[in-house]
């Protein structure tokens, strides 16, 4: 339910508690990191409901899930990509 702008109060969902109406969040932001010949990515553990997605071509390929393992550190997920494609994109993506 929408409420036009200064007549009244929003209505919302906060699913996860945390004082934030949901969709008012701000985007998860996703870290890379050049290891070696390696990429390795992380993005806030906090990040509930987002999944990591790659691509190799932004004009023509379509984006999938990427497969490789997630580790969570020091509240972060973190993933390693070992990838021997030239061009790589990543994104997170809300499921």
């Amino acid at each position: 339910m929408g409420v036009p702008v200064g007549s009244g109060q929003r209505m919302g969902l906060d699913r996860d508690l945390d004082g934030i109406l949901d969709f008012d969040e701000p985007q998860p932001q996703l870290q890379l990191a050049r290891v070696s010949n390696q990429a390795v990515l992380n993005w806030p553990l906090s990040a509930v409901g987002y999944r990591l997605e790659q691509t190799t071509n932004l004009a023509s390929s379509p984006w999938s899930d990427d497969t490789n393992a997630v580790e969570i550190v020091n509240q972060f997920n973190f993933v390693t990509n070992n990838s021997s494609d030239a061009t790589k994109f990543f994104r997170l993506r809300r499921q």
